[in-house]
């Protein structure tokens, strides 16, 4: 693996990820006119981390098999190793949208006096940094492989011999 690529890359995403909750949290208050962040805003920040993160992932797996083996060479295992990694940070952030006591890890060491939209802010920019991390890790670690795995050549199947059709035994009895 090009450590060279791979990590600044993958610095570059999670930060990336990490910026989306201010761009579509506080500006979503801000262009709505909400005093605080409502479900819809939250629903909206979802899809709109799932959509970006699965173009990131997907074009820094691209990247990472290409600086590896001078080619893409299964886009197939670039794409599902994106929805793996969209899948890790869809799971954390579902987990930290439905449970309040992850946000509040976050916004306990921040000082009081900030407004409530930056400190839900920050908690959700910091779980989307580290979970982009672990996703574009995991995902990227696997989309370097070079192997691409082709299909089995079928073997010939050689014929059975026909065996004489079985006799019932003197015993049973006939199905009704």
């Amino acid at each position: 693996m090009n450590a060279g690529v791979f990590y600044p890359l993958m610095f570059l995403a999670a930060l990336l990820m990490a910026v989306l909750p201010f761009a579509v949290l506080l500006g979503g208050t801000n262009l709505l006119g909400l005093d605080s962040i409502g479900i819809q805003l939250l629903i909206a920040y979802f899809v709109v981390a799932v959509i970006v993160g699965y173009v990131v992932s997907f074009g820094s797996f691209a990247i990472f098999q290409k600086s590896n083996c001078d080619e893409v060479k299964n886009w197939k295992q670039v794409s599902l190793n994106a929805l793996l990694s969209v899948g890790i940070q869809a799971a954390i952030l579902g987990l930290v949208m439905g449970i309040p006591w992850f946000r509040r890890v976050v916004t306990q060491i921040i000082p009081p006096d900030t407004p409530e939209t930056i400190q839900q802010s920050l908690a959700y920019a910091y779980y989307a940094f580290w979970s982009s991390l672990m996703g574009i890790g995991l995902g990227g670690t696997m989309s370097s492989s070079c192997a691409v795995k082709e299909d089995p050549v079928p073997l010939p199947i050689a014929e059975l011999p026909t065996l004489p059709p079985a006799s019932l035994p003197a015993t049973s009895l006939p199905i009704e």
